[in-house]
């Protein structure tokens, strides 16, 4: 349980919307993140803000969103633009 409060707290103590490269080489955020920038619609359509309720309330399980990520850091740098959020 130790490791589990620290790994929070680190990503706690994370600026917001940080960039990140994962080790398969695609492009997502962390830190804290808005939820537009971790999901989008199924049908890759951003989330509105009823759907971003519901994902912090019930879980995106309930939702009909997928997981984002970007193959390249323009991209995600230019998607997180078009919703008028700052990146890190």
């Amino acid at each position: 349980m130790g490791e589990m409060k620290d790994a929070l707290r680190t990503i706690r103590a994370l600026p917001s919307n940080v960039l990140i490269k994962n080790p398969a080489g695609s492009w997502s955020f962390v830190g804290s993140v808005d939820i537009r920038l971790s999901f989008t619609m199924k049908d890759g359509a951003p989330v509105d803000e009823k759907t971003a309720k519901n994902i912090a309330s019930f879980g995106p399980g309930f939702c009909n969103v997928k997981r984002v990520t970007w193959a390249t850091e323009k991209e995600a740098r230019d998607y997180a633009a078009s919703l008028g959020l700052k990146t890190a």
